[in-house]
């Protein structure tokens, strides 16, 4: 189906903005399932202008991000997601985005600790490294929340 006609069928009010449940609807006509709390983060994520909604260019990229990963999963999209430059590696200056973008509340000191605990002070880290980094956000925003 087509991306923008998707958006314009679930944009009911004709807003040019869909609802995290409105999103969600369209991800599972697409065949994505995703938990509330999933869906939370995915809008935090592709949320730019951080409205609380999803505008289309918005909308384009989280279907772009979902559409071009193997297995649709949380961690993938945080990744590809996060990784602007799009080399499929994560530097500081994307962590920092990440963290603020999931608005919690570090310091750039605190930011810098963790990140040097995985060795990302030194380099750039893949995947599998953002997974361990993802646990270390989930349990940071888990209490932060």
């Amino acid at each position: 189906m087509d991306e923008q006609i998707l958006f314009k069928q679930m944009d009911k009010n004709n807003t040019g903005k869909l609802t995290l449940l409105q999103t969600q609807q369209c991800l599972q006509k697409l065949g994505h399932q995703f938990s509330e709390q999933d869906m939370k983060l995915i809008i935090t994520v592709f949320d730019i202008n951080n409205n609380g909604l999803i505008e289309y260019a918005e909308f384009k990229q989280m279907l772009y991000t979902i559409d071009n990963l193997k297995q649709v999963n949380i961690e993938q999209i945080l990744f590809y997601a996060t990784d602007l430059d799009q080399n499929k590696l994560i530097d500081m200056r994307e962590f920092k985005l990440i963290i603020q973008k999931l608005k919690i509340k570090l310091t750039d000191e605190q930011s810098t600790q963790y990140a040097t605990r995985l060795g990302l002070d030194k380099q750039n880290f893949d995947y599998d490294k953002f997974q361990l980094l993802l646990k270390i956000i989930k349990e940071i925003y888990a209490v932060a929340k």
